[in-house]
Parts: C-alpha cells; structure tokens; sequence
C-alpha cells in the first residue's frame, strides 16, 4: 500500500506485475489496510463509505457507511476495525460509536485497548466498551506519531513542544517525560517502537532503551531524520533522512551494517515487508523497494514525478505531478508518466509559472494546469501585494 503524505490518495501494488490493483485504482481509494493474514482489505472511498474487498478476486464483502474519513487499523485477531468515529465488526455490522473523531488509531497487542489521536490530543478506550476514555485525554504533538509500549499497559506520544511522554494506560498518568536536548518542536519526537516496548525510535534523536537511558548512540544522520522501522524480528533497525541516506543497523549492539541503495531526495517513509526480507522506502515523488540481505533494489514505483501532489487519469493509466506539498517546493513543470511502466507518455511541460493544480480531462489527452505567477509567495509578501496566475491547458 502507498499512501500520499499530504495527500488523501492510496494505491496498491502488485510488485511481482509492478502494477496497481485495479479495484482499489477503480474505486479511488483514500486509506487502505491489510487485515493480518494479507486476505482481507480495508479501504476508505470518497464517499464516506468503508469497504473490505477480499485479495486478490476484489469481491466485496462488508461496507460500513457514514464513515468520517480517517485512517485504518485492524485489530490483532482481525475482527475489529477502527476507523474514524467507528468500531466496526465487519463480519456481524456490529458498529459502536468512538468518543471522538481519529486520525489515527492503534490498538494494543492484546486487543484490548485502542488508543485514539485528534488535534492534539490522544485517548485510551477499552475495545468492549469504546464509547468512553478510560481517563481524561492528554497532550499530544499534531498529528504524530503515539502507540502503545509492550503488553499495551503504557503508551507513548509525542508532546506539543517536542520529546515524548509515557503515560499510564489506565490511569493517563505521566510515567516518563524526556524532553531534553531539543532545538524545534519536531526533535524528540516517536516514530516507532520495538514489538516489546523497550527501543524507541525518534526523530533527530538517537533510540531511547528504556532500560539504558542514554545508552544508545545510533542511528547518526547528518541533518534532520524522521523515517524509522524495527524489522518484524527485532533485530534490524532501518532509519531515513534529510541527508538522502537508507542506513541498516544491527538493534543488539548498535553495529552499522551499511547503507542501503541511493536516494536522490529525503527519505520520508519506510516500511519493512511481513516476513523482513525487503525494506520499502519512500521519498517525494518515489517509492523504492529493496533487498535486505546484500540490498538489492527490487522494484521502483514512480507516484508523482518531482511533487508529492499527484493527479491520475481517469482511464487508471497515467499521473502526472500537481503540485507542492511544502513552501519550499515550488514545482515549475509537470510530466505525464505511463502508471504500469514508469515511462513518459508525453514531454515535459514548463508553464511559466509555479504548479498549484492539475487535472486531465475525461479522454485523457487533455491537462488542465493552474498557475501561480506571484514573484513572492511567502505569506507576508502574499498578503502585501496579492497575487496572479492563469488557467492553461496542454495536450
């Protein structure tokens, strides 16, 4: 599954066809989660509906409607899913309403407890009585990343200022607060935990052993890093960067095993593959899947040329870059690319402009461009001066 960062869009892929799969591709999918088994999958659709298609026929078994669009998680034993304002047992439609609307939700290894993030706050509610949090809510960065430690009886969050707190799952009470050594409110911050709840991952930080506070010295970037994944054994650890690197390291001695291929931007995202054997990384524009022993890349699946915004065409069959996803990256020309094979379908176009919005039209043939012309585009020289722009359309 390959998520947009900035973006409520998600594909699947098929990496032995290198092709994406045509019913989540047909039904415009936002979120989209296996079940653990890899049979079952959960995808959020545009109209506000939750659907499990069973993989790889599509068919379609369950649909849950009203849904607030949200992100998905399955319970361990895969009878539950949470999603938005909902607990849904797909199977019988039993549905209970959650205490508030979530962006994101995880529930406990048990799958007893599911914890609940909005705004800036985070909840704990108990799986067969959801309707209530068993405390009063707590402070938790926008947004980030917060799970639960180990046996599910504390979890983590990222704080509003930066660092992280533990907190008492049925209690809310802080256990450990570490904020120490920040320079932004992004340092400090979790990005994943260990399956035990030991190691705990955060960004421009290195691992924080709750056993040994201050006794890791790893992983090392050279600049800002927010990509971390444990493999499902335990004893990898692969982190990412702004320095453009893939970095392997060995988790019980803290030995550098080697970077892992290059990367031509930030690596933003990774994820490792059920049995360990491959490490998918993402980066603006690119999705690349390697080897892990020896690293090899794999597979390479291009989602939106030089922009994190994408747009598709209605036939499935091309996407080409829409926009900018930060202020800094101002996206001058756009290309379409051929989705199956990764090659141009067409030459690059340079509007003369900075890239605000793209569409095809219905055939295909046609782009719609939306331009910015404003010299500066900062927020206070924007309001100052106003701004300019046009409409063009390419073949």
């Amino acid at each position: 599954i390959v998520e947009a960062e900035n973006l409520r869009a998600a594909q699947i892929w098929d990496l032995d066809i290198e092709q994406p799969w045509q019913p989540a591709l047909a039904s415009k999918a936002r979120w989209a989660a296996w079940d653990h088994s890899g049979d079952r999958v959960a995808i959020s659709l545009p109209d506000d509906t939750l659907r499990v298609f069973e993989f790889p026929s599509g068919k379609e078994l369950a649909r849950l409607t009203e849904l607030q669009q949200s992100n998905i998680e399955w319970s361990p034993e895969d009878r539950w899913i949470a999603a938005g304002n909902f607990l849904w047992d797909w199977r019988s439609n039993e549905r209970h309403p959650l205490p508030a609307s979530a962006w994101r939700v995880h529930f406990s290894r048990d799958g007893r407890l599911v914890l609940l993030q909005w705004n800036s706050q985070a909840g704990i509610c108990a799986v067969d009585a959801p309707e209530h949090f068993l405390h009063p809510p707590v402070p938790a960065h926008y947004g980030e990343y917060a799970d639960f430690l180990g046996d599910g009886r504390t979890y983590v969050v990222g704080l509003p200022a930066g660092g992280l707190a533990i907190h008492d799952s049925a209690t809310g009470a802080v256990l450990d607060s570490l904020t120490n050594g920040l320079s932004t409110d992004r340092d400090g911050l979790p990005i994943c935990v260990s399956a035990d709840g030991r190691l705990i991952a955060r960004s421009n930080q290195p691992l924080l052993d709750r056993k040994n506070p201050g006794g890791t010295k790893f992983p090392v970037h050279q600049g800002a890093f927010t990509a971390a994944r444990f493999s499902p054994d335990g004893s990898l650890f692969a982190s990412g960067g702004y320095d453009n690197r893939l970095e392997l390291w060995s988790v019980p001695d803290g030995k550098f095993l080697g970077e892992v291929g290059h990367h031509h931007t930030g690596v933003i995202n990774l994820e490792f593959s059920p049995d360990g054997i491959f490490v998918a990384s993402g980066e603006d524009g690119l999705v690349r899947v390697w080897r892990v022993q020896r690293p090899q890349l794999v597979r390479k699946i291009p989602t939106a040329a030089t922009a994190s915004l994408a747009v598709i065409s209605p036939d499935g069959k091309l996407v080409a870059a829409s926009g900018f996803s930060r202020e800094e990256d101002n996206v001058k020309e756009t290309q379409a690319f051929e989705i199956t094979t990764g090659r141009p379908a067409g030459p690059k176009i340079v509007p003369g402009g900075v890239l605000m919005d793209a569409k095809f039209s219905h055939g295909g043939s046609w782009i719609a461009l939306g331009i910015s012309t404003t010299p500066d585009r900062r927020p206070l020289a924007f309001k100052k001066s106003g701004g300019s722009g046009n409409v063009q359309f390419w073949n």
